[in-house]
């Protein structure tokens, strides 16, 4: 029986990798191409970048492939000033296409990189810039169709950061083990984005989808009080919850020495780190029985992390941590107290409604635009606060055939869901 059921997972699994929702509108013939910036430390190939890792020596570890790609996309309505400011143009091509790919062959490391960013933000008009990472199965040309969606949706500067996934039935081990070899990649550029922030004032936002969550949740230690992100979006994310948790313990708490932000006059806004999950994902459970059944973050169903989502009922060592702990000391340490109320800012949000197809498992980039921008769900929609129900059937079998049903509670306490609001009229406003 388990044989059978492997060889099921890998056959959903190898159909989710870059799952997108396909939001670029059913209007007239009309196609844009959209540049997007993207780093990767994949192989480079003929046309564009490939499945394998990037060759390096103990000198050349920090070298990487940065450029730019066009994507082609549909589009309802003519370009914007905003969007020729992104660089958007017309396009003959239809939508669905890498039309080229533009290294920058002058980006010799990431600290090559912040010109490029900067000028791409002061020549956008805005101070918000994206970035995106993808998960398991996922080609380059995947890749960057999520991320030029994103931009679609988002209206701002992208930066893809696509890692080496083989893009193959079968190799989810192997995207595993090259997504672990390109962390300390990843944590260069964050600490180059740091940088870029300090520098220049730009305001970054990541999104995350499924196993690209690995390479944030693992950037713990290099993240660690640094507040480099405004929001955080981990959508679907494939890594173990209970050693999410323990991330959580160790990195999650106060610092013991007040950093730059949390020593400055003006306040600093927390983190708000979004989670999204959907009841609909079957890639997720498939992932859980590779695992021995225990489950995985992005499934929203683990009985630890209903202390996340309910602060109050957190164990004392988190809730020293993300408590709002009564201010009776002296100056120093009220300036910790403010590090420890903006390191993580927890959102659940169910959008089981949005999600689609067999396997489930998209990415749902209009709800992302406007709950960043406005903390709103979008028009015709909102968030009602919810009993977040079981895991769905496969997670209870997987659950059950391993034996660590115990590992999973009927339901998380604190989960915001999004549901049709036929009725209300829009009521969002523009972010500023």
């Amino acid at each position: 029986m388990r044989l059978h059921t492997l060889l099921a997972s890998l056959i959903v699994l190898s159909a989710v990798g870059s799952r997108v929702s396909a939001e670029d509108g059913q209007g007239r013939n009309r196609f844009v191409s959209v540049p997007v910036i993207f780093v990767t430390d994949r192989a480079a190939k003929k046309a564009g970048y490939g499945p394998r890792r990037k060759f390096e020596t103990i000198d050349t570890i920090n070298d990487l492939h940065c450029g730019w790609f066009d994507y082609s996309l549909k589009a309802e309505k003519a370009i914007t000033d905003q969007q020729t400011k992104l660089g958007w143009t017309e396009s003959e091509k239809r939508s669905g296409n890498v039309l080229s790919t533009r290294p920058l062959k002058e980006v010799k490391n990431y600290k090559d990189l912040g010109p490029v960013i900067v000028d791409t933000a002061k020549k956008s008009g805005t101070k918000d810039v994206f970035v995106m990472i993808h998960g398991f199965n996922t080609r380059f040309a995947e890749a960057a169709k999520g991320a030029a969606l994103l931009t679609q949706s988002v209206q701002r500067p992208v930066i893809l950061y696509s890692w080496p996934s083989k893009g193959k039935i079968g190799q989810y081990n192997v995207d595993l083990g090259n997504n672990e070899w390109s962390q300390e990649h990843f944590d260069a550029m964050l600490e180059e984005l740091k940088s870029i922030k300090d520098t220049n004032g730009i305001n970054f936002v990541l999104v995350a989808h499924s196993m690209g969550n690995r390479l944030v949740v693992r950037s713990a230690p290099v993240l660690q009080g640094k507040h480099l992100f405004s929001q955080m979006f981990l959508v679907d994310p494939d890594f173990d919850a209970e050693t999410f948790v323990h991330y959580l313990v160790r990195y999650g708490r106060k610092t013991d020495e007040p950093t730059k932000e949390a020593a400055s006059t003006e306040p600093v806004e927390p983190t708000k780190v979004r989670i999204l999950f959907s009841h609909k994902d079957h890639a997720l459970p498939m992932s859980e029985f590779i695992f021995g059944g225990y489950t995985r973050l992005g499934q929203a169903a683990d009985s630890l992390l209903s202390t996340v989502v309910a602060p109050y009922t957190i164990p004392e060592k988190l809730s020293e941590a993300f408590g709002d702990a009564p201010d009776t000391r002296g100056a120093a340490d009220r300036i910790q107290n403010q590090a420890s109320k903006w390191l993580m800012n927890f959102q659940w949000i169910d959008y089981t409604i949005l999600d689609h197809g067999i396997i489930g498992h998209t990415v749902p980039f209009e709800l992302i635009a406007s709950l960043w921008s406005t903390n709103m769900p979008g028009e015709g929609l909102k968030m009602v606060h919810s009993d977040n129900g079981p895991p769905n059937k496969l997670s209870r079998m997987f659950g059950k055939l391993f034996g660590e049903s115990d590992h999973i509670s009927s339901k998380i306490d604190s989960a915001e869901k999004v549901v049709f609001d036929k009725d209300a009229e829009t009521t969002n406003k523009p972010h500023n």
